[in-house]
């Protein structure tokens, strides 16, 4: 699978959720293809900026920014989901793969990022969290596939 057709494919579905909260932008490097499902794929980019997307209150647009990239990364390829959200509380950043934990009291079941560390772990890859105040940032690393 490209990583790139993937990511492009799975972003129009989440436009309507960045409407009132950030620019969606992607920057999608040339990266060799990765072994997956696309569908698998997919819903990984789905769930990454979906989860960035709410971390950013509405209202300020233009104010506020999701990246997703790919590039390589040493032997990988990398999928990058950052925000400029506020960050996810030190607290609760050892808790965030649990299945059903959330913080969106009424939304969502709580399962996002947990299916999404089962995904990247079917798929042979990691998942890492970079938080800050400023907001977080989602690595990705996918192991590439060079026949």
């Amino acid at each position: 699978m490209d990583l790139r057709q993937v990511v492009a494919s799975a972003l129009p579905m989440v436009s309507a959720e960045a409407r009132d909260r950030a620019n969606l932008v992607s920057e999608l490097g040339e990266v060799p293809p990765v072994l997956g499902d696309e569908r698998q794929l997919g819903q990984i980019v789905i769930n990454l900026v979906m989860n960035a997307l709410q971390a950013i209150p509405r209202g300020a647009p233009l104010a506020n920014r999701v990246t997703v990239t790919t590039r390589t990364q040493g032997d990988d390829v990398a999928l990058i989901v950052s925000d400029t959200g506020p960050g996810i509380p030190e607290d609760i950043l050892p808790r965030v793969f649990d299945p059903f934990f959330t913080t969106k009291a009424g939304e969502g079941t709580g399962l996002g990022r947990a299916v999404t560390q089962q995904l990247v772990s079917r798929h042979r890859g990691q998942i890492q969290l970079d938080n800050t105040p400023n907001g977080t940032t989602a690595l990705v690393t996918l192991p590439a596939h060079i026949d």
